[in-house]
């Protein structure tokens, strides 16, 4: 919703709206990422010994839960990166440079000893660097620090009002996206162990590629 709302903004030139609803979505998204952090951690060691049946997992479970803030805010910075037709920079901290941190990560940290949470530590140091990185380059595209006192509040409401209205039907879908792309690996990990979860998440791609031969 960012990249047709920026969209259209730009097109009018109006950058007091672009600026307040960058401040505004984001401020909603952490929010809302903050609940989700703390049920999670709350249930972290629940959902590690009940659910997987595994101790193991509380650590990686707690870990992720603090990068859930960190990981939405940064889809936010780069959708608009994105928006501002800074097509390769988005297209570098989306497909590039993840990748080529968190294997440089996961090398080092394998070298030093850290064992199976090289691989937890590897993505959540790769997945800081986008956050601050995406953040810099964010705030080349637009200033969203600088007041708008002479934007209205009558349209700052519309702002937030178009914002809301046009991006909650979507909020239902990704999460049902998300729910059934998980569900394989969750029903897995609930019937077997984190062993066979693995196996399975490697094995998959492999065959969904000899499926298109």
């Amino acid at each position: 919703s960012l990249v047709k709302f920026i969209s259209e903004f730009r097109s009018k030139e109006e950058h007091s709206k672009i600026r307040y609803l960058v401040r505004f979505s984001n401020v909603l998204l952490l929010i809302s990422t903050l609940v989700f952090f703390l049920v999670f951690f709350m249930l972290s060691e629940y959902l590690a010994i009940n659910v997987f049946k595994d101790e193991r997992l509380i650590f990686p479970f707690r870990l992720f839960a603090f990068l859930i803030p960190i990981w939405a805010l940064t889809n936010s910075f780069r959708e608009v990166i994105f928006s501002y037709g800074k097509i390769s920079q988005h297209s570098f901290l989306v497909n590039i440079f993840p990748t080529v941190a968190n294997v440089l990560f996961l090398g080092i940290f394998i070298f030093i000893g850290l064992g199976v949470n090289a691989v937890f530590w590897s993505y959540a140091l790769s997945l800081v660097l986008v956050f601050i990185i995406s953040f810099f380059l964010l705030r080349k595209c637009i200033d969203i620090f600088k007041k708008d006192d002479k934007l209205p509040k009558k349209v700052k409401k519309n702002v937030r009002k178009s914002l809301l209205s046009y991006s909650l039907p979507f909020v239902f879908v990704s999460l049902l996206i998300k729910l059934h792309t998980w569900a394989d690996s969750l029903f897995l990990g609930y019937f077997a162990s984190i062993r066979e979860v693995g196996l399975y998440s490697a094995a998959l791609p492999i065959a969904l590629l000899l499926s298109l031969t």
